[in-house]
């Protein structure tokens, strides 16, 4: 058994899975209904909540004075480990409803997930963070082995011996079936699935992905054999000796003649035939690195962003006030004639005047800033649509200006439509900064000067805004990839590729409206969004 937690490391962790309970249920739930697992789950939040509470149960009566999780052993008796039968009593539950291995071991990831980011976010000390997940990684290690011993029992009862067979026969069968089993195991995971005698050093069985993750086990011409580093990118290490080090959950660093990419691997420790095995699989989570990388970023403007909500109002009342400030001046200098003569009268009024004609710009900038960006309501609010498009074109004014001419053909009547100001104000700009883009692209091209027309219009039934440009219009074979998230036509730097996702996630998800489009490439660009007003 490795070294326990001491004391009060151990009563700190008792008392955060005690008293997370609630958070763990939300966090596992919100990670199985993003990934599609929800579906499986044997009874939707009331099974979580009872399994988690099964799963606290042997940290929460572990003493404080003996806080740590035996050795695993290749023969070891799963039925009387306090610590593997939350697995067992699992895998009884997915028998009886014919779930197989692949949706426990789904599930069963993202609740290990949720006990690292409760732990994360609970420990300040990255030593104390270190040693508490380390003491979970081999908890659920004997959890997950708990739960295969379950499964490979069923397996082994599953293959009964006929009357009248011979044990030969029987013998034959039950390795047949056993052989099918995995077979179908290994092609049902969605990683490099791979079973490696550790006795003889030989790849035995694999399946597809692990052939297009590991080309050389297949005896490809030309394939090397990977080599594979810790996460930090240090300690180069083989196959066999991956195997015998990693456990579960643990991100490793795979390098190809194709590259590098990041793994996470599971390795489990079996028997059969009586010679030592490992079980491995392995995920490619370059996509997933590549999101928390995102993530990070997105977090860092989150930050800043909430800094710069506030900046329309503090800003708006120091320009109010040195509008004020002008004011008085420039009455003061009209005056000044009578009191310091003219000719310093004449000189300072006109740069006075023209400096609060440009602070009158600044303000109404400000304003319009103002007036979509988030507020605290729950509510939705009933919204002057035309004033808040005037404003989104103040403020992309510097993406048009200088290419083409707006043309702004709004509702006669004053129309008000009720939702959250901030959203419809961003599919606003959205729609107008992608128009502003386009015409820029080809004024650029051909020296023209284009246009862009926003129309806005009420009818009984919806709300409907077009917003229509002159610029280089959309490629056919782009058509069905417009709306697609990452999806851009921009040089990299100049756009995200989220601009109409989010349009039409706000037009069509949030507000069960309507978006379309007509492009001619080379001619322009129309969109036409319609929100219904009921």
């Amino acid at each position: 058994m490795r070294q326990p937690l001491n004391p009060d490391m151990a009563q700190m962790l008792k008392k955060m899975v005690q008293t997370g309970e609630s958070w763990l249920v939300k966090r596992v739930m919100s990670y199985l209904k993003e990934q599609g697992y929800d579906v499986y789950l044997p009874d939707t939040d009331k099974w979580l909540v009872n399994a988690l509470r099964q799963l606290n149960r042997p940290v929460a009566d572990t003493p404080v004075a003996y806080f740590g999780v035996p050795e695993l052993h290749p023969h070891a008796d799963f039925s009387s480990d306090p610590y593997a039968l939350f697995g067992i009593t699992q895998a009884r539950l997915f028998l009886r409803r014919n779930l197989d291995v692949v949706i426990f071991f789904g599930i069963f990831k993202y609740i290990r997930q949720s006990y690292e980011d409760l732990i994360q976010l609970n420990t300040s000390c990255e030593e104390d963070c270190r040693l508490c997940r380390s003491f979970m990684k081999r908890y659920f290690d004997h959890i997950e082995l708990g739960f295969m011993s379950e499964y490979k029992e069923y397996a082994v009862k599953g293959f009964r011996t006929f009357s009248g067979e011979s044990a030969g026969q029987a013998a034959g069968i039950r390795l047949a079936e056993s052989e099918s089993f995995r077979s179908t195991l290994l092609e049902g995971i969605a990683g490099a699935a791979l079973v490696l005698n550790m006795e003889t050093g030989t790849v035995e069985e694999f399946n597809r992905k692990a052939r297009e993750m590991l080309p050389f086990i297949s005896g490809d011409e030309g394939a090397q054999e990977p080599v594979f580093y810790d996460d930090t990118g240090i300690n180069p290490m083989g196959l066999f000796e991956l195997a015998e080090k990693a456990g579960s959950n643990e991100e490793k660093l795979m390098e190809t003649s194709g590259g590098t990419m990041p793994i996470r691997v599971f390795s489990i420790e079996v028997w059969l035939q009586s010679q030592r095995h490992r079980f491995v699989i392995m995920f490619d989570i370059t996509r997933e690195k590549m999101l928390e990388r995102r993530l990070g970023h997105v977090q860092h403007l989150e930050s800043i962003g909430e800094i710069a909500l506030g900046l329309p109002i503090r800003m708006g009342a120091a320009s109010a006030d040195i509008t004020a400030t002008l004011k008085s001046a420039i009455q003061a200098l009209k005056e000044c004639p009578n009191r310091c003569g003219s000719i310093a009268a004449n000189e300072l009024l006109p740069h006075v005047i023209e400096a609060e004609k440009y602070l009158n710009e600044l303000t109404a900038i400000l304003n319009a800033l103002a007036s979509i960006t988030q507020k605290d309501n729950i509510e939705k609010e009933h919204v002057f649509i035309d004033t808040l498009v005037k404003n989104c074109v103040l403020l992309t004014s510097d993406k048009w200006e200088p290419y083409c001419e707006m043309e702004l053909n709004l509702a006669k009547q004053h129309g008000v439509l009720r939702c959250y100001a901030d959203e419809i104000g961003q599919m606003v700009l959205n729609l107008l900064v992608n128009a502003a883009y386009a015409v820029r692209k080809k004024s650029e091209a051909d020296g023209t000067k284009g246009r862009i027309t926003v129309s806005t219009r009420y009818t009984r039934e919806f709300f409907e805004l077009k917003v229509a440009d002159t610029g280089i219009g959309i490629k056919k074979q782009d058509y069905k990839r417009v709306f697609d998230p990452g999806f851009t036509t921009k040089a990299i730097g100049r756009g995200t590729g989220h601009g109409l996702a989010l349009v039409y996630d706000i037009a069509v998800n949030r507000y069960k409206g309507t978006i379309e489009f007509k492009s001619t490439e080379g001619v322009g660009t129309e969109f036409t969004v319609r929100i219904p007003l009921n």
